[in-house]
């Protein structure tokens, strides 16, 4: 029953990645690769210059955190998957023979039961930004490398609805 009625009041997340701008521009390409726990669910694409808007990559899912009866063995399961996410969205700029360039950048956005959607920006050199983020919203980051990644969070629909632009 508790279940249900959360159920209701929660939404799945989707994430879009676009080309940036520098990526427009400089011809860069980027491998982009999503992934969801529920439903578990994994993707692979190659972003440039040349990707039609009807073809960016997306996904849509959630964490599948269940709520017990038990409100002592929800804390600690809570505390236990406190970082877990709806999608995660892995960014790695590489060659035109698919070798890595730089630092690949990691989003992942996670729509909390009770709470308010956040998103986490992270890359393979140890950079770590979270934030919140309201509807019609959005974060630009900027990287020691000078790429600017933005997480704009989107109007809802029947989903959270999340847009990365890497390398803007």
């Amino acid at each position: 029953m508790i279940n249900r009625l959360f159920g209701w009041f929660t939404k799945d997340s989707r994430i879009l990645v676009r080309n940036g701008q520098s990526i427009i521009d400089n011809n860069k390409f980027y491998s982009i690769r999503l992934a969801t726990p529920n439903p578990e669910t994994k993707t692979s694409s190659i972003l440039d210059k040349d990707t039609n808007v009807t073809n960016f990559p997306e996904l849509s899912g959630n964490d599948d955190v269940t709520i017990s009866l038990d409100w002592l063995q929800d804390i600690i399961d809570g505390i236990d998957s406190w970082e877990s996410m709806d999608v995660y969205a892995r960014c790695q700029q590489v060659t035109d023979r698919a070798e890595n360039v730089g630092e690949a950048i990691l989003v992942s956005v996670n729509n909390p039961t009770i709470g308010v959607p956040y998103c986490i920006i992270q890359t393979t050199d140890g950079f770590y930004f979270k934030d919140t983020v309201d509807q019609k919203k959005g974060i630009d980051v900027i990287l020691k490398d000078g790429r600017c990644v933005r997480v704009y969070r989107d109007s809802d629909t029947d989903l959270k609805e999340w847009k990365i632009d890497v390398d803007t």
